[in-house]
């Protein structure tokens, strides 16, 4: 079974993703990012070889930043940026 699924939580010296951090997740569909605090911006095409469906960005106050493409899945409570 491949993960469709991934919750990252208390991440807090995350900034950013990496781009190709999820090359290899091709069947990933749902990513929450919750209580990231130092999260700031996600990469242009950082989700381009998985198929998410929703990003769900919940309290990472300083996140500002997403990729154009992502704006349709996301959903986004206590961030700068609104859902």
């Amino acid at each position: 079974k491949r993960l469709k699924k991934l919750d990252l939580v208390g991440c807090e010296q995350l900034d950013s993703l990496p781009e190709g951090v999820f090359d290899g997740m091709g069947e990933l569909e749902k990513l929450e990012l919750r209580n990231c605090n130092g999260l700031s911006s996600l990469p242009e095409g950082v989700f381009d070889k998985v198929p998410l469906k929703k990003l769900y960005l919940r309290y990472c106050p300083l996140a500002e930043s997403l990729p154009q493409s992502t704006r349709e899945k996301l959903e986004a409570k206590g961030c700068k940026i609104a859902g």
